[in-house]
């Protein structure tokens, strides 16, 4: 029996039980008492000197001796625990001199729950006398001592259950349950709903719910939640401070209370700050009335090993079927000036202790309670109207003007303060309400300004209790590009609430309810008859202004002439899009005519970039509104690139549409084509390489002399062209060789490829034509032909050409004239479906002149020459003799001579030269 007892008292070891022991035979011996065992909470120690008592069996006497001996508080019994006492006997009592009737009822007066275990098979009718009701509940029966060990979860269950750490009293319907939380129970806790019938008959047990984790301590507080403070119990919260997590430690369930008797179901969980994983969160609860003014119950909840010991304490307010599952207030213990200790070990429910009506909370800490004050709770409701209701389309007729500065209309905005919870303050509680008013918020380009300087403005108000409104003027800076789109006012503002003097400073506080931000919206005034419904039908044409073929590099730039009418009611922020090729820039609109006045066109282009293959341009058409029954002719311009690849044809889209809504029809889209060539500038030309001039006398009228034809193609523009270019030069006269060539040989192979083609031939007659025309080309002689191909002629890539061989001179005598031209011809090719050139030459001929040579003998004009030249000089000579030229020439140069040596005597004289007759002589 000493191993029970052992094993009883070690399995609350980790409880706050207390154990007491006694041991009875006609003889009483008390082991130790409640304060020692305090004392010792060892039972291997305390059971150590335990030794049977032997004698007869005194029960009844045992049960006064315990009940008014054991359980005082001088043997170290607590008032307020619950008292257990277990009566282990393995038989009837005798001799006892007391009966069961006699200490039964005492034992119940002291609130001694009793139960009774019975070894063996006797005294069955004395464990119903000594059991507490009902007794089929508190008696265990084994057949002998060693058995004892059978029984002792169960009796530990039935323990922890009397060991209720919490209770609380529910009401429903009208009705009163009572639930008690047994934290140890099965390890993980358990809550036991009790009830009784109407008759008020035993309290018994109608469901029950077990906690989830081991150790959790579920059930150790309950706190039982009036949300709607109807007097009905709505809902019940269940404590599990030792519940544990990686992220948190503690959790309270939520438990929904239906009708009487039906089973618990505990739909959602709160818990404290990730993080604090010893907080014991759930240690306490309390409801704390509507400290928030919205009508709910507010439940506190602490925390009192969360921040190192220093504890905290959770506000979370109530809302319609529930608690709010986030925390909306976290005191901690830290934030007090005094070291406290557990702050949140204990909360009250929320009374006004201070007088002012307001719900107070008292939190008890380690060897302190701390009394938290709510706050009065104030609500701001925002009321924003326009007058005009909508802008007029007097203020936005734009009429080709940038610049507006006209008043769309006026923002009225109100401000109402109330109060949400009941207190004894009055009205006369003041705060600061800061706020700002942002007109289009989010937009990048400016519609609306107050007063026509910022869509932005800040103020600020000093209220009370009451209702307050300002004006403000919105103004048109610009003329809209939008419209249709209202103009949004957003509102949003902070409320900080002024020291209440009468409350000792208290301040009141916004109601999380209140909105604090709002928005007004105001609309364009819209002319659109009784359905406020716009229905513009707009129609779009254009041509290309006459031109029948875009030529690429030629054409700088391409016109469309564009015709835009609207046949119904006004269209707003009307366009007209055009899609092109990239190759395509817009450059500029012109207006030709239109049916109204002051009619303002404005394009803009989307710049694309080179991996897109289209462009596209918007072309506004009298923004914001293009009138009913209105037309408009105007030109677009674009540039064409000169290098621009468009294939044989351009396609161009243009596409009218609004901000009306309506449907797309095929008026509204119109596509043309227009062909496409390109320009190209390709030159041959000679070079100076070639042969110019060769001739011949009749003695060598059977040779031959090398002559070399040089020629060079270029492009001159910047597309490169597939091209060919053909040669022809003379080879033969009537059957007689002219020259020899037989090939065209280009300066750079791997890009030209030169071939033959068949000779063309030559005149018969053809003495007749040169006498009036001494040129040997392809007309008279039979031509050799060859055609040059290049894939791709390039700009600053030129190419050279040369046709060279030996010319002969027998085939002049035929000619019967003295010089001859000899002619080639270079020919440029081009595919011309697709290019075209308007300037320049595509020809290009080469002539070399041969001539025939007579020998003279030039002797005699030699001799004849000499004599006639002495002659006349003799005869020029005698001529300036008879003119004395000679006689004064020489007289001058006589004269000339005396002078220079006279000059020289004085100069020696003046130099200090010594005299001649002073000279050393020899």
């Amino acid at each position: 029996m000493k191993m029970f007892v052992s094993e009883i008292m070690k399995r609350f070891r980790k409880t706050d039980t207390q154990f007491a022991l006694m041991q009875y035979s006609n003889k009483f011996k008390l082991h130790f008492n409640f304060m020692e065992y305090r004392g010792s909470r060892d039972p291997d120690h305390l059971l150590q000197g335990v030794e049977q008592l032997h004698g007869t069996t005194h029960t009844a006497t045992a049960i006064r001796k315990v009940v008014r001996e054991l359980f005082t508080s001088g043997k170290g019994a607590r008032g307020e625990a619950t008292k257990i006492l277990m009566v282990i006997t393995d038989g009837q009592k005798y001799n006892d001199p007391l009966s069961y009737s006699d200490v039964i009822p005492e034992a119940e007066r002291a609130g001694v729950i009793r139960y009774a275990i019975g070894v063996g098979s006797e005294g069955q009718q004395e464990f119903q006398e000594i059991a507490s009701e009902p007794t089929r509940k508190h008696i265990f029966g084994v057949d002998n001592f060693n058995t004892l060990e059978c029984i002792e979860t169960h009796l530990q269950d039935k323990i922890i259950i009397l060991e209720g750490y919490s209770s609380q009293v529910i009401t429903a319907n009208g009705q009163t349950t009572y639930m008690v939380g047994a934290p140890l129970c099965q390890g993980t806790g358990k809550v036991i709903l009790f009830s009784r019938d109407t008759k008020g008959g035993e309290w018994t047990p109608r469901s029950e719910l077990l906690g989830e984790q081991i150790g959790s301590y579920f059930g150790s507080t309950l706190c039982a939640v009036d949300l709607d403070r109807d007097g009905n119990t709505d809902l019940v919260l269940i404590g599990a401070p030792l519940y544990h997590t990686p992220l948190n430690g503690g959790r309270v369930y939520i438990c929904p209370i239906k009708l009487p008797g039906t089973t618990m179901i505990c739909t959602k969980t709160l818990h404290g700050q990730t993080g604090e994983v010893s907080g014991h969160f759930g240690a306490s609860m309390s409801e704390i009335g509507d400290i928030s003014g919205d009508g709910q119950t507010d439940v506190a909840i602490g925390a009192p090993m969360e921040n190192d010991n220093r504890g905290a304490l959770y506000i979370f307010h109530g809302e319609k079927g529930g608690l709010s599952p986030q925390y909306r207030q976290r005191i901690v213990g830290s934030q007090f000036p005094s070291k406290l200790h557990y702050f949140g070990q204990a909360v009250s429910s929320g009374t006004d202790l201070t007088g002012d009506g307001l719900p107070d909370i008292a939190v008890g800490a380690q060897g302190q309670v701390l009394l938290l004050r709510s706050r009065p709770v104030l609500r701001v409701s925002v009321s924003i109207s326009f007058q005009p209701p909508t802008i007029p389309t007097s203020a936005f007729n734009c009429q080709e003007q940038e610049q507006l500065s006209t008043e769309a209309s006026r923002a009225e905005v109100c401000f109402t303060v109330t109060k949400s919870t009941m207190d004894s303050l009055g009205d006369g509680i003041y705060s600061i309400i800061q706020y700002s008013l942002a007109l289009d918020p989010g937009w990048t380009k400016i519609r609306v300004t107050f007063d026509s300087t910022s869509p932005v403005l800040s103020r600020e108000l000093r209220l009370s209790i009451e209702k307050k409104c300002e004006t403000y003027r919105i103004m048109l800076p610009l003329c809209p590009e939008d419209i249709l789109t209202p103009i949004t006012l957003r509102f949003n503002y902070t409320l900080t609430g002024e020291p209440i003097t009468a409350a000792g400073g208290l301040r009141p506080i916004l109601s999380e309810d209140s909105a604090l931000v709002s928005a007004g919206l105001l609309p364009f005034q819209k002319d659109c008859g009784a359905d406020g419904r716009c229905d513009d039908q707009l129609a779009v044409a254009f041509n290309f202004s006459g031109l029948s073929t875009l030529v690429v590099g030629v054409t700088p730039e391409l016109n469309i002439t564009v015709s835009i009418q609207n046949h119904g009611e006004n269209s707003y922020s009307t366009r007209v899009q055009f899609f092109y090729p990239a190759a395509l820039s817009y450059r500029r609109v012109l207006l030709l005519q239109s049916n109204r006045r002051a009619v303002a066109i404005k394009c803009s282009s989307v710049e694309g970039s080179e991996e897109h293959s289209q462009r596209n341009s918007t072309c506004h058409i009298n923004h914001p509104i293009f009138w009913s029954g209105a037309e408009v002719v105007f030109v677009a311009t674009f540039d064409v690139s000169s290098n621009a690849a468009l294939g044989d044809r351009l396609q161009i889209t243009a596409k009218a549409s609004s901000d009306n809504g309506g449907p797309i029809t095929e008026r509204m889209i119109h596509r043309a084509e227009l062909p496409v060539k390109y320009g190209i500038f390709i030159i041959p030309t000679s070079l100076k390489e070639s042969t110019e001039y060769v001739s011949f006398s009749a003695k060598k009228a059977g040779t031959s002399v090398p002559v070399t034809h040089t020629y060079e193609v270029k492009n001159l523009r910047q597309r490169s062209v597939p091209i060919s270019v053909t040669f022809q030069f003379p080879v033969e006269l009537s059957g007689v060789r002219v020259w020899d060539a037989s090939e065209v040989v280009p300066s750079k192979p791997e890009l030209a490829q030169c071939n033959s083609e068949a000779e063309t031939p030559g005149l018969k007659d053809f003495v007749k034509q040169m006498s009036d025309r001494p040129l040997l080309d392809c007309s008279v002689a039979t031509c050799k032909k060859i055609r040059c191909r290049i894939a791709s002629l390039e700009m600053q890539q030129p190419l050279e050409f040369r046709i060279k061989g030996n010319v002969s001179f027998q085939w002049v005598s035929q000619t019967q004239q003295q010089k001859v031209s000899l002619v080639s011809e270079a020919r440029i090719e081009y595919e011309e479906k697709k290019y075209t050139q308007k300037e320049g030459f595509v020809q290009r001929q080469v002539q070399t002149v041969v001539e025939r040579s007579e020998a003279y003998n030039y002797l005699p004009i030699i001799m004849g020459s000499s004599v006639g030249g002495l002659v006349l000089l003799a005869l020029i000579t005698a001529a300036l003799y008879k003119l004395d030229f000679f006689k004064c020439k020489y007289k001058q140069m006589m004269e000339d001579a005396v002078k220079g040596e006279r000059s020289r005597l004085t100069l020696s004289a003046t130099t200090g030269n010594p005299p001649a007759s002073d000279a050393p002589k020899q």
